[in-house]
């Protein structure tokens, strides 16, 4: 189960996610990130502090995000990220990829 909290300030949208991001979840994530690429007027912020896993799925949709906003001129940062996903990111390589506080 993935739940995702979408907030809006200063030129950013910051998208709380908990629970779960998987091959089950990773399509709600793209769901609610789609406007967000399409307006195109905002960097995306996204807080994986209640994240207890990311499957290549849900990376997969990480790596379209950051694509998407690098195209755009806009930017999208993940904070909040535990060690466990954190490895994750490191295994795969990520984690040079993704900007990361």
């Amino acid at each position: 189960m993935l739940n995702i909290k979408q907030i809006s300030t200063d030129g950013k949208i910051t998208f709380n996610l908990s629970g779960r991001l998987d091959t089950n979840t990773s399509g709600q994530l793209d769901d609610a990130l789609k406007p967000a690429w399409e307006a195109g007027d905002c960097d995306i912020i996204m807080d994986l502090s209640d994240l207890q896993y990311v499957s290549s799925a849900g990376l997969r949709v990480f790596l379209t995000c950051e694509k998407k906003c690098r195209v755009i001129g806009k930017s999208m940062t993940l904070t909040g990220v535990s060690q466990t996903v954190r490895e994750i990111f490191d295994i795969v390589g990520f984690s040079g990829i993704l900007t990361i506080e």
